[in-house]
C-alpha cells in the first residue's frame, strides 16, 4: 500500500474512533433465547474457521439467533452450521456498505460482536454506524467503539481460538453454563452429498484399511509453497516406505501436482470447499503448509505436520487446535529455504509414531 494511502487510512480511522466513541458498561451483555445477535468476521477461510468455537458456545450459552457478517472469501464456511441462523455477505464500496448498514439497523439486533483479532478500518466504520444496544470485542486500538470490552489475551502465548473464546466471558445469558459446555473445537459441516462423493472417490483409490498421508501443496500464496523438488522427495520417501499418499490441491495448483507426481492417480482436487473438507477427514495424517487445511484437520482430530512461516511477528503460530501435531517454523518470509532433510528430522519420527497408533487402533 502506498504511503499516502496508509496516511489517509490512519486518518480515517482516527476520525472513526473519535466520533464513534461509546460509553463503557461494566455489566455483562444480557442475552436471552431468540435475541438477535450479529457476529462480524471478514477476510479468509482460516479466519472464519477459528471463530466457530466461539459461535458454538455463544449459541449454547444463550440460545440467541446468530447472524454472521462474512465476505465473499469465507461466507461458505458458515453455511450449513446449526449454530448460525443467517449469513450476510459484505459487499465492498460505498453503495454496498450503505445498504448493509441500513439492513442491520432495521433488523432489530440486540448485540454485535467484533470477532476480529486485529483492528480493521472497514469493521470499525461499520461498528461506528450501528444502532444497537451492545457492541462487544477484545480490547484493541478501536476499543472506543465498544460498549463491552475484555482484555485481549497475549497473542505471543495464547492460540487465536482461545483469544476469541475470551469474549464469552462478556455474556450473561439466561442459559449461561458453568464454564464451557464442551471442549472447544472448530466446526464445519460438509453436506451429505459432499460426504458421499468423497466416500466414492476414496473407495475407488484405497481399500480403507491402509494408512494414508494427505499432502496438501496449496497454501493461498507461493510464499508458502514448499517447492516441487521437496514434494517430489516426500512422495518418493513415502513410496519407499510403502505408505499410501494423496496429493491435495486447489484447482489452481493442478499443474504443480502433476509436476510433483506425473501420471499419478493420487491427486485430489475440487472447487468445492465441502468436498475438500470431507476428504481431509478421510486421511490418517496431514502434511501441509500453514493454511486453512490445517484447521480442517482439527475438525476430525487428524494429526498434522505443518510448515509455518513466522515472519516479522511475535504472535504464536495458528497451530492445529486440540490435535496432535509437529511443525517446522521458519522466520524467513517464504518456505523456499526450508530444507528437505531438516523437515525429515522431525517428520520421520512423527510419522512413525502415528503409524504405531494406527496399528494398535
Amino acid at each position: 500500500m502506498k504511503k499516502i494511502e496508509i496516511f489517509f487510512k490512519r486518518l480515517f480511522l482516527r476520525w472513526i474512533l473519535f466520533s464513534g466513541r461509546r460509553k463503557k458498561s461494566d455489566a455483562r451483555v444480557k442475552l436471552s433465547k431468540g435475541d438477535k445477535v450479529l457476529c462480524i468476521r471478514l477476510n479468509r477461510i482460516g479466519d472464519a474457521l477459528v471463530v466457530t468455537p466461539f459461535l458454538h458456545h455463544l449459541k449454547l450459552a444463550t440460545g440467541c439467533e446468530i447472524t454472521v457478517l462474512a465476505d465473499r472469501h469465507n461466507h461458505f464456511v458458515f453455511r450449513n452450521n446449526p449454530d448460525i441462523d443467517n449469513v450476510i455477505i459484505y459487499e465492498k464500496g460505498a453503495e454496498g456498505t450503505g445498504k448493509l448498514l441500513k439492513k442491520i439497523n432495521n433488523s432489530g439486533y440486540k448485540a454485535v460482536f467484533d470477532l476480529h483479532d486485529d483492528v480493521s478500518v472497514t469493521v470499525s466504520y461499520i461498528l461506528k454506524k450501528l444502532k444497537v444496544q451492545y457492541v462487544a470485542g477484545l480490547r484493541r486500538a478501536n476499543a472506543q467503539l465498544f460498549t463491552h470490552v475484555i482484555d485481549k489475551p497475549d497473542s505471543t502465548k495464547i492460540h487465536v481460538i482461545d483469544r476469541c473464546l475470551r469474549l464469552i466471558e462478556l455474556v450473561d445469558g439466561d442459559h449461561k453454563v458453568d464454564g464451557l459446555l464442551t471442549t472447544p473445537s472448530i466446526r464445519y459441516f460438509p453436506s451429505k452429498e459432499d460426504i458421499e462423493n468423497v466416500n466414492r472417490y476414496f473407495a475407488d483409490k484405497f481399500t480403507g484399511s491402509e494408512f494414508v498421508v494427505g499432502i496438501n501443496i496449496s497454501a493461498g500464496s507461493m510464499a508458502r509453497y514448499w517447492g516441487t523438488e521437496n514434494f517430489k522427495k516426500l512422495v518418493e520417501y513415502l513410496k519407499e516406505k510403502k505408505i499410501e499418499y494423496l496429493l491435495l490441491c486447489s484447482t489452481r495448483d493442478i499443474k504443480l501436482s502433476l509436476e510433483i507426481d506425473p501420471y499419478s492417480e493420487r491427486t485430489y482436487y475440487t472447487p468445492g470447499f465441502g468436498e475438500f473438507c470431507a476428504m481431509v477427514g478421510k486421511i490418517n495424517l496431514l502434511f501441509s503448509p500453514d493454511t486453512a487445511t490445517v484447521h480442517l484437520a482439527s475438525i476430525y482430530n487428524i494429526p498434522v505436520f505443518g510448515l509455518y512461516v513466522k515472519y516479522a511477528t511475535e504472535d504464536i503460530i495458528w497451530y492445529p487446535y486440540n490435535t496432535r501435531y509437529e511443525a517446522i517454523v521458519t522466520s524467513s518470509p517464504t518456505l523456499k529455504d526450508v530444507k528437505f532433510l531438516k523437515v525429515m528430522e522431525k517428520f520421520d519420527p512423527f510419522l512413525n509414531d502415528e503409524l504405531k497408533r494406527h496399528e494398535h487402533s
